[in-house]
């Protein structure tokens, strides 16, 4: 896992002792996503999903989702399909 998205992931899990800071965790997300992180690219898909940190937009989502299933990210090919079935 790159460094942006440990440190995202930090910023977003408030079980290690950091504040949680969900607009924080956004911007190391989009750092470690330029840099073509998958797991950077899943977990701002879910905060698209969700609205954290950024307005919620499943168009948004599913392209972050799509982007990690590209580079194999197990969850993100799952994700598509849960927000694909969604009415």
């Amino acid at each position: 896992m790159s460094t942006k998205a440990f440190f995202g992931r930090d910023w977003d899990d408030d079980g290690n002792g950091l504040k949680k800071d969900v607009n924080e965790a956004v911007e190391w997300y989009q750092k470690a996503v330029e840099r073509g992180n998958a797991r950077a690219m899943y977990n701002l898909g879910a905060c698209y999903e969700r609205g954290e940190g950024v307005n919620m937009d499943l168009d948004e989502a599913l392209k972050f989702y799509g982007q990690a299933a590209e580079l194999g990210h197990e969850g993100a090919i799952k994700m598509i399909g849960d927000l694909r079935r969604r009415p």
